[in-house]
């Protein structure tokens, strides 16, 4: 428990995707914050910049819960 506690808190999550050379986005709000703020150096490649916005976008949209009309048949 505690080693999920520690690599989920906003800090770690806003290094491990920061520093990680992907694009991925915490699921702490301030690390995201954090994170949109200083875009690692990979957001400088013209390619890795336009994805790296839509993602951003993406990572702050709200998604609908899912309701059992949503979910497939058995």
């Amino acid at each position: 428990m505690k080693f999920a506690e520690w690599i989920t808190n906003a800090e770690n999550e806003y290094a491990w995707t920061h520093d990680g050379g992907a694009i991925i986005f915490p699921a702490a709000t301030d690390a995201l914050d954090k994170l949109v703020a200083n875009p690692p150096e990979i957001a400088d490649d013209p390619v890795f910049k336009a994805a790296y916005e839509e993602a951003a976008k993406a990572a702050r949209t709200p998604r609908p819960t899912p309701t059992s009309s949503m979910r497939p048949a058995p």
